[in-house]
Parts: C-alpha cells; sequence; structure tokens
C-alpha cells in the first residue's frame, strides 16, 4: 500500500533533477565566495557577496519549486509574483547577512551558528511563502516536526557556511571532488529540509496515508549520515589547521618577510612582517606585482636573488629573495623569503666607491705613493717611477724598498717596518729619509706611512714628497737666519738665544756678565764717500780684529750695518773695561782697500748684569745709551751704563725730540736709487729713500732714526711724507718729458698697520694725479706674515686700484712660501745678502736660482738689489731675473743728480 501511494504521488526525476539543481547552485556558490574573498575593495567585495547570495537563494528556491511538482501539488499551486519576490528576497537577505557575519566575524563557533541562524530563517521564511501560494495547504506545526525542520535548516546553514570559509583544500587535484562532495551533502540536506517541511502540511499527511514518519525517519537518517560525514571533515580540517598553526608559530615568528604562493604565483598568505612590508591588498595578487621581473618563480628556485624593491611610499630597499618550492599535501606552493640587505647593498656599494675612489686618487695623484708588504713593493702610481728613477711601472713592482737605500739604513728601515705591521699602528709615521735612485741621484723624501689591510693582509702605504731642492734652500736660508751675511758673525736672534740662557746659569751660579755695543763712528761718511764695497769690507775686517782680542767664552755678532754686540763672561769691570780698550785700539789700525788707506774709531757702550733682575733687552738699551753717551762726549771711548746716563742727551734721545720737527723744518730728503729692467737696459722704477740732514747731527743713517719713528709713532707722518712727496716726483718727471716708471715707497709695519692706510695711499694719488700703476709699494716679510687675513685684504684694495706690490729683503727673514703664495703681490726683491758674494759662492748661486724659480712659478717677478759687479748681473741674466738695483748701475742719487745722470745710467745698463 505504501509504495503505491509513493509511485502515485511522487515523481522520482523531479526528485533527481531537483538534486542535480541543488549541487550545481552550491558549487558555484563557492566559486563566488571564493571570489569575493580575494577582493581588495570593498565595492567589489559587496558585490561578490550578493553575487553569492542571489545565486544560492535562487538555487534553494528552484530545488523548492521541483519538490512542489514533486509531491504533485502543483494543480492547488497558484503563481504569485509578489510572494515569489518576498521568497527569494527573505533568502537573499539572510544569505547576504550570513555572508557578511561569517567573513567581518572571528570565525569560531559562535559566528558559524550567528550567520547559520540568519540563513536558515530566510529559508525558512521562502520555503514557508512558497507553500502558501498552494491552495488548501495548512501547517501542521507538530513539535517534533518543527523542530526538526529548524535543526536541519540550522545544520545545512552552518555546513555551508563553515565549508566556504573555514575549510582547507591542500588536495588541488582533488579540490573539485572535494567541493562536489560537500556540495552533495549540503545538497542532500537542504533536500531532507524541504521534505521534512512538506510532511508537516495537511495536504502531505493525505498522501502519506500509512506513516509519514517513517519516510521522515528516513530522511533523517540520510541527513544524520551526511552530518557525520561532515563531522569527520571537521575533525580532519581541525587536524589540518592544528598542522598549519604549528607552521604558522614559525612562520609568523620570522623576522623577515616570508610569503606564500601558489603554482601559479598568487600570493595565499604571508607572515606578520610581510603584512607590515605590504599590507593585506597583496593577497590574492600575483608575484609580479611585486617583483614585475619574474613571471615565473619556478625560474629563480633556488637562487639568491638581489633585486631593488619600490614600496607605496616611494621608498626602496634592496631585497635578497629565496624562492624554495614545497609539496604541501599534494600541492605545490612556492615559499618565498625576503631579506633586507638594503644596509649591506649600501655599504657594499659605498665600499666599492671607496675603492675606486682610491684608485683613482692613487693613480692620479700629484704625490708619488708606494704600496709594499713587509717591503716588497706591490703598487706604485706614476708619479712615483720619477722618484725611482724608471720609466715603467713593472720596472719598481716585485722590488723591495730596500733596494733604494744605502746598506747601512736597511737595518733601521726593515725594523721601522717591522714595528709597523706589529703593532698595527694606524696613524701616520712621518719620516725624512734619503735614498739613491736607479739614475743614481741622492734624493732627500720626506714619507708618511699608515699601515693598511687589504683583503685581511697587512700592507703599508708611503706617501713620498722629493723636498731636495728644498732642504737645500732651508739648509741655506737657515745658515743665514742665524748668521750675519757680511761678517759671518751671529745674528741678533741667535745672540738673543745664547744670550738668555747664559744670564739665566750665571743667575743661578751667582756670577756677574757684561753687555757691550761697538759702534763705528761716521761710518756712514766712509760708506757714502768710498762706495758700498769699502764699507763691507770694513765691517768685515772689524769683525776679525774684534774676535782675534776676544777669549772663546766671549759671544759676538752683528748689531745694525756698522755695529757690534758682544756679551763677555767675566763681568769684573776692569776685565770689561781692559777688553774694551783693546778693541778701541785694533779698530783705530788703519784700513787699506783699493789703494785706499783709512782711519776709524769706534763708540763703546758697556751694561752689567748682576742678579738685579733686568731683562736682556734693557742691557742692551742701557748698553746703547752708555754708547750714544760717549759719541755725544767725543766718541772713540768707552763709557760705562750709569742711571744718571738715563737723563743725558744722548744721540738718541736728540734724535727722537728732533724727529718731530723734522718735516716742519724740512730736513727729509728723498734719494732715488734706479732698477734697470735686465732685458731692455730702460730704468724700470726707482725706489726712493729717506735721508735725515741733521742741522747738529749731520746726515743720519735710516737704520738708526727709522727704528726710533716706529717705536714712536712718528713713522706715520714720515711716512705719508715720503709716499706723497715720491709720487708727486714721478709725476713731475713725466710731465718734463722722461719715461715713465714705477717710483717704489718702502712700508713699515706700523704704517701698514693703520686702519686708513689704503685710504691714504688712494687719496694721494688723487692728489698728485700720479696713475696708481706707476706707484711701488715695498713690503718686509715680517709685515706680511703679521695678520694675513688683514694684509691680504689691504692688498687685495691696493691692487684693485692698481697699485705694484712688492715683497722687500726676501729671503732674509721668514720666507714663508706659505704665505707668498696666498698674498696678491707683483714681485719678489731678493735680499742683497745673497747677491753680493754671487760672483764666487756657488750656493748662493743656488739660493737665487731657487729664488727665481719660485718666484716664476708663482707668476712673480723677481729684483735683485745690492749688485755691485758685473759678473754678478750676466749671472742674473741667465736666471731670467726681471729688475737690477745696486751700485753697478748707481748710488742712491738726490733729485737733481738722478736728473742729470739719467741718461747715462741707461747707457750703462743698455751695454753691460
Amino acid at each position: 500500500m505504501y509504495e503505491q501511494i509513493v509511485k502515485e504521488a511522487y515523481s522520482f526525476p523531479l526528485h533527481f533533477l531537483s538534486l542535480g539543481i541543488g549541487v550545481s547552485v552550491i558549487f558555484i556558490s563557492f566559486f563566488f565566495i571564493d571570489q569575493f574573498k580575494k577582493q581588495t575593495t570593498k565595492s567589489k567585495r559587496h558585490a561578490w557577496m550578493l553575487g553569492a547570495s542571489i545565486i544560492y537563494s535562487v538555487g534553494i528556491w528552484g530545488i523548492q519549486q521541483l519538490s512542489i511538482e514533486a509531491f504533485q501539488l502543483s494543480n492547488t499551486y497558484i503563481h504569485h509574483t509578489l510572494h515569489m519576490v518576498l521568497a527569494l528576497l527573505g533568502a537573499i537577505i539572510g544569505n547576504y547577512l550570513a555572508f557578511w557575519i561569517v567573513y567581518t566575524g572571528k570565525r569560531n563557533m559562535l559566528t558559524f551558528l550567528g550567520g547559520g541562524m540568519f540563513m536558515s530563517v530566510g529559508f525558512l521564511v521562502m520555503f514557508s511563502t512558497c507553500l502558501i501560494e498552494v491552495e488548501s495547504v495548512q501547517f501542521m506545526f507538530e513539535n517534533p516536526f518543527q523542530l526538526l525542520a529548524l535543526t536541519f535548516a540550522l545544520l545545512a546553514s552552518f555546513m555551508f557556511l563553515w565549508i566556504s570559509f573555514q575549510a582547507i583544500f591542500y588536495q588541488r587535484n582533488y579540490q573539485l571532488l572535494i567541493k562536489f562532495i560537500y556540495a552533495c551533502m549540503i545538497t542532500f540536506s537542504i533536500f531532507s529540509l524541504q521534505y521534512i517541511v512538506l510532511l508537516v502540511t495537511d495536504e502531505s499527511k493525505q498522501l502519506w496515508l500509512e506513516d509519514p514518519i517513517i519516510l521522515a525517519s528516513i530522511f533523517s537518517v540520510f541527513a544524520l549520515f551526511t552530518f557525520v560525514l561532515m563531522a569527520i571533515a571537521m575533525l580532519m580540517n581541525r587536524h589540518i589547521r592544528e598542522h598549519r598553526s604549528l607552521k604558522g608559530a614559525i612562520f609568523t615568528s620570522l623576522l623577515d618577510p616570508m610569503v606564500i604562493t601558489n603554482e601559479e604565483g598568487y600570493i595565499l598568505e604571508m607572515n606578520k612582517v610581510g603584512y607590515e612590508w605590504f599590507t593585506r591588498e597583496v593577497i590574492g595578487k600575483s608575484m609580479t606585482t611585486l617583483f614585475p621581473d619574474y613571471s615565473t618563480l619556478q625560474a629563480v628556485v633556488g637562487q639568491r636573488i638581489e633585486r631593488m624593491l619600490t614600496f607605496r611610499d616611494k621608498t626602496k630597499k634592496w631585497i635578497e629573495l629565496t624562492v624554495t618550492k614545497l609539496e604541501a599535501e599534494g600541492v605545490n606552493e612556492y615559499l618565498v623569503y625576503m631579506r633586507d640587505v638594503t644596509e649591506q647593498k649600501e655599504f657594499g656599494m659605498d665600499l666599492q666607491e671607496v675603492n675606486n675612489r682610491y684608485q683613482q686618487l692613487f693613480n692620479s695623484s700629484p704625490l708619488p705613493i708606494v704600496v709594499h708588504r713587509a717591503g716588497n713593493i706591490v703598487s706604485v702610481n706614476q708619479e712615483t717611477l720619477r722618484i725611482v728613477g724608471v720609466d715603467k711601472k713593472e720596472e719598481a713592482v716585485g722590488r723591495t724598498v730596500f733596494d733604494f737605500f744605502q746598506k747601512e739604513e736597511r737595518t733601521y728601515i726593515r725594523q721601522l717596518i717591522t714595528d709597523m705591521i706589529n703593532s698595527k699602528h694606524l696613524s701616520d709615521v712621518v719620516r725624512e729619509i734619503k735614498i739613491l735612485n736607479d739614475k743614481g741621484e741622492q734624493l732627500t723624501l720626506e714619507t708618511k706611512s699608515s699601515v693598511i689591510f687589504i683583503k685581511g693582509k697587512t700592507y703599508i702605504q708611503t706617501i713620498l714628497k722629493d723636498i731636495t731642492d728644498y732642504k737645500k734652500a732651508k739648509e741655506a736660508v737657515l745658515h743665514t737666519t742665524y748668521e750675519d751675511p757680511l761678517t759671518g758673525l751671529p745674528n741678533a736672534s741667535f745672540f738673543h738665544t745664547v744670550a738668555k740662557n747664559r744670564m739665566m746659569r750665571a743667575n743661578k751660579e751667582g756670577l756677574s756678565l757684561g753687555i757691550m755695543v761697538v759702534d763705528l763712528d761716521r761710518f756712514r761718511y766712509f760708506n757714502d764717500t768710498y762706495g758700498r764695497a769699502f764699507g763691507d769690507h770694513i765691517v768685515k775686517e772689524i769683525a776679525k780684529r774684534i774676535q782675534q782680542v776676544l777669549s772663546p767664552s766671549d759671544l759676538l755678532s752683528s748689531f745694525g750695518t756698522d755695529g757690534f754686540l758682544l756679551m763677555i763672561k767675566n763681568g769684573d769691570k776692569e776685565v770689561i773695561r781692559t777688553l774694551g780698550k783693546t778693541i778701541l785700539s785694533v779698530i783705530q789700525q788703519p784700513f787699506t782697500f783699493n789703494e785706499v788707506e783709512v782711519f776709524l774709531s769706534a763708540s763703546v757702550g758697556v751694561s752689567v748684569y748682576s742678579q738685579n733682575s733686568v731683562t736682556l733687552d734693557t742691557l742692551i738699551r742701557q748698553a746703547e745709551m752708555a754708547m750714544y753717551h760717549t759719541k755725544k762726549n767725543g766718541r772713540n771711548n768707552m763709557t760705562f751704563y750709569d742711571p744718571s746716563i738715563q737723563q743725558a742727551d744722548t744721540r738718541r734721545m736728540v734724535m727722537e725730540d728732533n724727529l718731530h720737527r723734522a718735516v716742519a723744518n724740512d730736513e727729509f730728503e728723498l734719494y732715488y736709487q734706479p732698477k734697470i729692467h735686465v732685458k731692455t737696459g730702460k730704468i724700470a722704477a726707482v725706489e726712493a729713500l729717506i735721508r735725515w740732514n741733521h742741522p747738529v747731527l749731520g746726515q743720519i743713517s735710516p737704520a738708526e732714526f727709522i727704528p726710533i719713528a716706529e717705536e714712536t709713532g712718528l713713522i706715520v707722518p714720515m711716512s705719508e711724507w715720503v709716499l706723497h712727496t715720491a709720487c708727486m716726483q714721478n709725476k713731475r718727471w713725466q710731465e718734463e718729458g722722461m719715461s715713465p716708471m714705477r717710483v717704489a715707497v718702502n712700508i713699515s709695519s706700523v704704517e701698514f698697520g693703520e686702519d686708513d692706510f689704503v685710504t691714504k695711499v688712494v687719496n694721494i694719488l688723487e692728489e698728485t694725479k700720479l696713475s696708481p700703476h706707476y706707484l711701488e709699494l715695498e713690503i718686509t716679510e715680517s709685515v706680511a706674515i703679521k695678520n694675513v687675513g688683514s694684509v691680504i685684504e689691504k692688498l687685495d684694495a691696493l691692487k684693485q686700484v692698481g697699485v705694484y706690490i712688492s715683497i722687500d729683503d726676501f729671503g732674509s727673514g721668514y720666507s714663508s712660501l706659505s704665505y707668498i703664495k696666498k698674498l696678491p703681490i707683483d714681485a719678489l726683491k731678493v735680499d742683497r745678502s745673497f747677491i753680493q758674494d754671487l760672483k764666487a759662492n756657488q750656493t748662493e748661486e743656488t739660493i737665487v736660482k731657487a729664488i727665481i724659480t719660485i718666484a716664476k712659478s708663482l707668476q712673480l717677478d723677481v729684483v735683485a738689489e745690492g749688485v755691485e759687479e758685473q759678473e754678478q748681473v750676466q749671472i742674473l741674466r741667465k736666471e731670467r731675473c726681471d729688475e737690477i738695483q745696486g751700485y753697478y748701475f748707481s748710488k742712491p742719487l738726490p733729485v737733481s743728480e738722478f736728473e742729470q745722470k739719467y741718461e747715462s745710467i741707461e747707457r750703462h745698463a743698455m751695454s753691460s
């Protein structure tokens, strides 16, 4: 009877058709849900979510319609569009809310049950609304069927949501099959739910006359079987998830980004650091969006590749990629490990850049550089070849540095290298060494060596500087620094150093010392009368005579142009008096020069040091005052300093007093000494030299009154008078038709130090209407090196005006080339001390040649003063000296005499 009723009241083909539709719809819904999970924007995500809701709802509605047909209720089925829309809308809303809750929630059991509740209600609303359209259908909500229907609806919804959002499909080859099985399970659950709902209708009771509970039990057993399979799948999923959690713990704990992709290269997952680098937006995207260079990861498996990666904020990093291919439950995946190597890369690039720069500097350095290991030469630059005397690097590399040292020096050099290497002494070690190169030249080198490390090995880098010529020039200059060039006696600087030490020792030992100043009487007269050469001969001869009467413990030095300074070790006045008389006696003996016999005398002043706390300068000044007292009282005598002399009318005091009125009384006069242009023989310039014609003391040497003027500050108005008079005279000569030439004026340190010095020069040029380039200012080295910044500023201002600038007495003082090359000057004036013995002394010729070479390298003119012989002129012309000044052409002349001899001087110069 039961089988007959089933055959008459139920259509099995429609039943199977509804099952097929259900499986297909659920399978398609899985695809839609997979797609919306991959979307990166909210709008696309919601669109796919809505599509999945619609597909799933329409599919379930179709199953419902076929079920009604299967129960042959269509004869009482009335189609109402509103009911259909309400049925679908209820299901769509329920599904959409379920998807949204699960996707945004924590995806735990409570979240899935909450989403399943909304989906179940939507299904029940759709089923109920569809059955309302069946006429004469009355619901019989008996508790067992009602509870069973709700349970099936909730379990079917839970199963669908869990599979869609939580199930893990590792077996790629079987993913479609597994999803199909899941779809069948869910379809059977939904099918059972529909038939249970139909069983609660009055109409269904008429159809199933026997016992419909039996059929419901059959469906329940089938559904139960389905849920058992689902439970097994969940257990398996849980096992897989726990396995993934273990891997994930390792995966997330890494400090570098790690990305997992599928075989197609789409990003499946990344660790926490990866999210910090790229954000979640890259999930589901291809790795080519991050690294466009690689179309497939298979090509780079097992390799370490460095690539520049640009982030969204435009920052860039160097990344080291390591790609590993894995098989997880039969699915091929790629593990992409990324490591930030920016610092290492930049360090490597910096290191390479430093190495390139080092090589460039090494090869292009103007200084010779040698790199050697334990003395064995491994590298040299081009400049080194000249030093070692070879033409090719191959002739130097491979040899030892000891090849270039004398045998007796090799042990010292070898020990020095050993000490540097063993101590790992990284700072520069500076030494001055002498080598003998392959050309047989002995050179003096300044070396600066330091330990360097190349690929873990220790080398020594040595920078060389050839100072051979410098050492020769320096030795010559040092010789003149502590020695008077005329007499060969110690100069004032050397005297002060030794004398101060002796005073300290005398003070400790309780001894006394004597200071004696010897000044020749009327020496200027003899010098002007018989010439400079005669005067120099007299001074040198007197120096020899005084030295002969001194004891070895006494110290004699030059003092000015015609004076001598002595320190006598025995400070007993009687001993000093005896010595002073002896000195006066030897000076009074006749002097013969060029068959001319003359007689001189001297004035002597003495001061005694006997622990009275006076300084050396005070003792010398006291001896000078005593000497001036001697001159005032008849000369050719000796005076011991006494305090009463302090107030006496000494020569110095007379000069100081009269200097204030010398300009107003028209006591000053300018003499002019020509400077001859070597190539043309023309007068290129004249040097203005001041003379003081004192009404009482006669003509006073500038060496005497200039220091006093500088001390008292009178040098400023005096120099201003000289500058104005010289410019006015030069302008007058030009107006009278003489060939234009420069007029040179010596500038003292006091005058140059005045703040308004440049302004004064400009004003004088404007007053006299002399073109600036016809004015030459001569400053000494001592002036030039004081406050270099201010000096350069003033000289720059004068150069801009057009004034010609020269350094006077070059070589007699500091001779600091480091300062000279910075000064805006036009010429160097070689000191006369290098010129006077030029014809006989090879050293002097070498020094002059060196100075001229230096000047030419600095693009400066060279002027030689003190030229007195034709042989000196010839040497200077050979060495390309520009201008010559000296007694050979003309001594300093007053204006009238210079005007008379102007043409004859030039004729003499042209014929020389």
